[in-house]
């Protein structure tokens, strides 16, 4: 098992940044937390994509990334996720080569399908063709990542990108419904699971391994997010829960829209919502390890740390990157040390 821990999720959203200049202080800070995460031992940073928020959530994460590698030398960069049914491949395949470039081959591609109607009624896309759009690009992109010619179907001409990518990196596909895994399972390098509680990743991941068989698993990345709240860091309780509960509160307050308005029947809230843990570091800690215990069969394995909270300055979320860096992702490095190669 190849074991990576990261941190995320990089949004733009920030009760207190509602002005562009703010945005662009807001920005500063977000490189200084990077460079933090990267000298803190995080191996990965994840950032991700939404529209037609007014809460400033940010439309391309493939940007900011490449920003960050600008400022970075080993951190991976990943999305979680880009919303593939928005892009055309062959622009998209064009921007990741980009950051593959500027990064020197760091990127990590999550893609998923996005369920807001009003980002598809924005972007003028039949939300009922958005799997057939999703698995167009895992289809395409593979080969113009990898400097080959893609045909596009439907009667349109082939397709390939100049410069093609330095690496072609791995495509992970993310999602909870029993489609989106074996979607994954069949058509990616890997699955994204952004959030879920205990039973919702042992019943998608008891799925992932059925579709893969044993055989493909050692070769599979599975990446899976997770929210922590912590009791006794050098953040306070109190303005970690606050971050937290606005995001969550804007997070919800989109997917009872979504399921009120019939659109969206299927939204699953028990499976989105609520925090992992809300304790110590020390009960953090043994619900990361009981996670990679039961991911360690698989090839590699992301942990991302949910707990780039909104509203929390960057001085203070250097301190918590410090803080999980030392008391979390060590002590788990060396108990894992007999699994990795």
């Amino acid at each position: 098992m190849e074991l990576n821990f990261g941190v995320g999720l990089i949004t733009g959203v920030d009760p207190h940044v509602t002005e562009p200049p703010a945005m662009s202080r807001w920005w500063d800070g977000l490189l200084d937390v990077a460079v933090a995460a990267e000298g803190a031992g995080f191996d990965s940073i994840w950032a991700s994509e939404h529209h037609q928020a007014a809460a400033q959530y940010w439309g391309s994460p493939l940007m900011g990334l490449a920003a960050i590698a600008t400022r970075t030398s080993r951190i991976k960069l990943g999305t979680a996720v880009v919303l593939a049914p928005f892009h055309h491949p062959i622009r998209l395949a064009e921007d990741v080569a980009m950051l593959q470039a500027i990064s020197k081959g760091r990127g990590i591609l999550g893609l998923g399908l996005g369920y807001r109607s009003c980002e598809y009624e924005a972007f003028g896309i039949d939300r009922t063709s958005r799997s057939a759009l999703l698995e167009r690009h895992l289809r395409m992109l593979p080969v113009l990542l990898s400097g080959q010619v893609a045909p596009q179907g439907d009667g349109v001409g082939d397709a390939w990108i100049s410069p093609s990518a330095i690496v072609r990196p791995p495509i992970l596909v993310g999602g909870y419904a029993p489609a989106a895994i074996e979607r994954a399972a069949s058509m990616a390098d890997g699955y994204i699971m952004g959030v879920g509680t205990s039973a919702a990743i042992e019943s998608n991941i008891s799925r992932l391994e059925q579709a893969l068989g044993p055989e493909r698993q050692s070769t599979y990345t599975v990446a899976l997010g997770q929210s922590y709240v912590f009791t006794d860091s050098p953040v306070e309780h109190a303005r970690m829960s606050e971050g937290y509960g606005f995001m969550q509160s804007l997070n919800r307050r989109w997917m009872e829209d979504e399921a009120s308005t019939g659109s969206n029947k299927q939204v699953r809230l028990p499976v989105m919502s609520g925090l992992n843990v809300d304790g110590t570091t020390d009960e953090v800690l043994e619900h990361v390890r009981s996670n990679i215990e039961r991911l360690k069969n698989f090839g590699t394995v992301h942990i991302y740390f949910r707990i780039l909270f909104p509203g929390l300055e960057s001085a203070e979320l250097c301190m918590l990157i410090h803080h999980v860096g030392q008391r979390i992702i060590v002590p788990l490095r060396e108990h894992f040390s007999g699994d990795i190669p």
